[in-house]
């Protein structure tokens, strides 16, 4: 049987399109809370808090995690991804809290940041192969029937409920590479990005009158670590990759050390991309 060539073309985006819709945000697989707290109205149901933090941010946390503007935003990008993605909220404990009494502290699996406690292993990213994972999903309520081996589950939590930082689909995938403490490269994100300890410095806070997400377009990009983990959130999640403006508010055109830059920041998306499907990754966004 012959087809024409209208018809071929019809066959191929409808081909692509059911491609791209199986791999995109899967959903929530659940909601999850650490025991030893479980009804303190300071934490916050799909993130956490900690008990600092001012009354009324349970409500306004809780509603963002389920909302339609978070699936919204979740469907946009994540499905410039070529995996399935999973997200995890996690209601636990924040900053302030004693480690070692929580539920992720048991599983081995708690995302922590190194400026708060100066521990050499305590970073805010972290990866497991995801067949050994889904028992301890399983074990915090995570309903993982839908889950495959080779997909990705994000269990992210949060020590902030302030506008700025709360888990949005984009901050999330900051976080994954804003997440050092000043200690180096992650040992976990190294594995799933071994190009990291180069890639990490490809991009400076100097690029960011050329650079085109929101964050740069508001001029928020202080620091080298902002600029960088930009840099890789666009490369991830934006259909076009990192990419610069040819020209800033200035009609300056960017150095030419940025076609450098950007290769860099391709090569440790790539990585990402590659090496990423079959992993639980837990983050903590801050």
């Amino acid at each position: 049987m012959r087809i024409s060539g209208k018809q071929l073309r019809r066959l191929i985006k409808e081909e692509l399109s059911r491609h791209m819709d199986e791999m995109a945000w899967g959903g929530h697989i659940g909601l999850a809370q650490d025991e030893p707290y479980p009804n303190n109205p300071d934490y916050v149901s799909g993130e956490v808090a900690s008990a600092n933090d001012a009354q009324g941010s349970r409500s306004r946390a809780t509603k963002y995690a389920q909302s339609t503007a978070w699936a919204d935003r979740a469907l946009k990008l994540y499905n410039n991804l070529p995996f399935t993605l999973w997200t995890a909220p996690y209601i636990g404990r924040g900053k302030t809290d004693t480690p070692g009494e929580g539920n992720l502290d048991a599983l081995g699996i708690r995302p922590t940041i190194v400026n708060y406690d100066y521990k050499p292993d305590a970073y805010r990213v972290r990866s497991f192969p995801l067949a050994d994972s889904l028992d301890k999903l399983t074990s915090l309520g995570y309903d993982v029937s839908k889950v495959s081996p080779t997909d990705v589950v994000v269990l992210y939590t949060s020590a902030s409920t302030d506008k700025s930082v709360i888990p949005s689909p984009w901050m999330i995938f900051h976080s994954f590479f804003d997440s050092d403490g000043g200690q180096g490269e992650p040992p976990d994100l190294l594995r799933l990005v071994p190009s990291w300890s180069r890639s990490r410095w490809a991009v400076n806070d100097n690029l960011a009158p050329w650079m085109t997400m929101y964050s740069a377009r508001r001029d928020l990009i202080a620091t080298q670590a902002d600029a960088v983990a930009e840099a890789m959130a666009q490369e991830l999640l934006d259909r076009r990759g990192f990419h610069l403006a040819p020209e800033n508010k200035r009609g300056k055109p960017a150095p030419k050390s940025a076609a450098k830059s950007i290769e860099l920041i391709k090569q440790a998306g790539d990585e990402f991309r590659a090496n990423a499907p079959g992993h639980l990754i837990t983050v903590l966004v801050n």
